[in-house]
């Protein structure tokens, strides 16, 4: 079985893989560098709680920082969690500056952006190949298998998901990530959530697990395959959390597969032992590939 799935593989079409990058920063991440080595060139982004900028370090190497607008306990574990991550399907984390407010998170630079918004340009056109889209979804597995027994990411979206220049997907943003082994700190719906990625156990106050991202999984393929659809399109998050509740689930979308709506039903199972694994899902996100679609 595993013979034949590594064959598979060798079919699925596949973008163009990267030239290796500096890794300059990345060799002591135990220790901090100095702010002033860092110049702020373009806002790529701005969240609740940080900025996002297109950076130089020393003038020379192009990064990305992550301003914090304020210090909170997140922040902390974000960075411890960056610091154990080493996989190509996770964003990389370079350096840290925490000797002073605001802090700071030095990454590689993703020059493509988000997932989300490489969907969005092609809406109109609805020119990205299934096997594409169905290629993304497979580089997410990647670094999900890579997390499953470590962390809890708790925040997988396609506005997550960014981009190479060569169209690799690496997940980002572990603002709201935890380590499994040393438990997990409930979301209240008043923070600052993604309450339409989020699984029913989640509503009922227990803890997340990887399969509550395995859940959110399950809501990334949608947007992928609506070129960026918001999730339960026309429902605001109260009635999206009884829906969901009282066993609702979204509808197929538009120009989705059967087998593919099939995959994401599993992934939106009630009880969190009868979804699926990332590991199943690369399987069968695979065998997509490989097989004659039917819509």
């Amino acid at each position: 079985m595993f013979a034949e799935t590594t064959e598979q593989r060798r079919r699925v079409p596949r973008v163009e893989l990267d030239a290796p990058t500096t890794q300059t920063l990345s060799f002591k991440l135990d220790q901090e560098i100095d702010k002033k080595s860092l110049t702020k060139i373009k806002k790529l982004g701005s969240g609740e709680f940080a900025d996002v900028w297109h950076g130089k370090w020393n003038g020379t190497t192009d990064v990305a920082i992550k301003e914090f607008k304020a210090v909170s306990p997140n922040i902390t574990t974000e960075i411890e969690i960056m610091m154990n991550l080493r996989h190509e399907r996770l964003l990389q984390l370079y350096a840290i500056c925490t000797t002073d407010e605001p802090f700071c998170i030095v990454t590689e630079l993703m020059n493509n952006g988000s997932l989300k918004k490489f969907l969005i340009e092609h809406k109109e056109e609805q020119d990205i190949d299934f096997s594409l889209m169905m290629d993304f979804a497979i580089q997410v597995t990647e670094g999900m298998i890579y997390l499953e027994d470590k962390i809890v990411h708790r925040d997988l979206r396609a506005d997550n998901i960014l981009l190479t220049n060569m169209q690799s997907c690496k997940i980002a943003d572990f603002g709201l990530a935890q380590f499994i082994l040393t438990g997990n700190r409930r979301l209240s719906l008043d923070d600052r959530v993604p309450v339409k990625w989020m699984a029913p156990e989640i509503f009922e106050n227990e803890n997340y697990t990887s399969k509550s991202d395995v859940w959110s999984f399950g809501i990334l393929l949608t947007e992928i395959v609506s070129y960026g659809d918001e999730p339960y399109p026309g429902q605001d998050k109260l009635t999206c959390i009884r829906g969901i509740q009282t066993g609702k689930r979204m509808t197929k979308p538009d120009g989705c597969p059967e087998a593919l709506y099939d995959i994401m039903l599993q992934c939106w199972r009630k009880n969190p032992a009868e979804r699926p694994t990332f590991t199943e899902l690369q399987e069968k996100l695979m065998a997509l590939i490989n097989e004659p679609v039917i819509e």
